[in-house]
């Protein structure tokens, strides 16, 4: 949160009561007319950074996008729970 103050951001803290009676925190950030608010401090400090660099179209998701994201899902090992590298053809 201290980031986000140190780039200019009003950041606010709320909690919200859930239906089981839980208090769930929910973290905001306002800045030159935009807010944005996530469930965890480090959440929004990543949603900031989304926002700096591509605007108010942050979520937006271009063609070459999709394909950088699928190539590198593509390449990503995947390990089991002792952190062994899985074998691909096991499944």
């Amino acid at each position: 949160m201290f980031a986000l103050r140190a780039k200019g951001y009003v950041v606010e803290l709320s909690y919200v009561r859930d239906a089981s009676g839980e208090y769930v925190a929910e973290y905001a950030a306002r800045k030159d007319g935009c807010l944005l608010s996530a469930d965890t401090a480090e959440a929004l400090l990543g949603l900031a950074a989304m926002w700096e660099v591509r605007g108010d179209a942050w979520s937006t998701c271009t063609d070459d996008e999709r394909s950088w994201r699928d190539a590198l899902e593509e390449a990503a090992p995947v390990y089991d729970s002792d952190g062994d590298v899985v074998d691909e053809d096991a499944y």
